[in-house]
């Protein structure tokens, strides 16, 4: 007398074939949530370092102002010279107590306490500094280079 119980179990090509279907699915599933958070993640991600390159530029028109503030205090004859790296192929504007500078449709502008003939400065593409010079008449002069001298 045999008993044939297995009768009703499906057999091993059928379940591995459920099997790989049901990863399919798990992975689609994935790729579909990855489809959606990923321009999303990117997004943000393009946006903070626009905000970090921002303040970099502020921070180095700050610099500028402060330096110029120095050798403005300090009289005729005094020079002091500050990179600006983050500022690098962008135009300076200078007149009495602001310096002004465009970065990437965003404009900036520090006040500081110093008087300066107006100008406009272009730095260079790499390596920018800026030599603040306290002249005779005690006005404050702005002179671009690359690199420090």
């Amino acid at each position: 007398m045999q008993i044939n119980m297995l009768t009703n179990i499906p057999s091993l090509s059928v379940l591995r074939g459920q099997a790989s279907l049901e990863y399919l699915l798990v992975l689609a599933a994935l790729f579909a949530f990855l489809a959606v958070w990923v321009p999303v993640i990117t997004n943000v991600q393009d946006k903070a370092l626009a905000y970090s390159e921002a303040s970099g530029a502020n921070g180095a028109l700050s610099r500028l102002a402060f330096t110029a503030e120095e050798v403005y205090l300090l009289g005729d004859g005094n020079m002091r010279e500050v990179c600006v790296g983050a500022l690098n192929g962008r135009t300076l504007r200078i007149s009495n107590g602001k310096i002004a500078a465009s970065y990437k449709e965003m404009d900036f502008e520090v006040s500081g306490k110093f008087n300066a003939r107006n100008a406009e400065i272009t730095l260079p593409e790499s390596d920018a500094c800026v030599a603040v010079y306290c002249c005779v008449n005690g006005k404050a002069e702005f002179t671009a280079s690359r690199g420090l001298h």
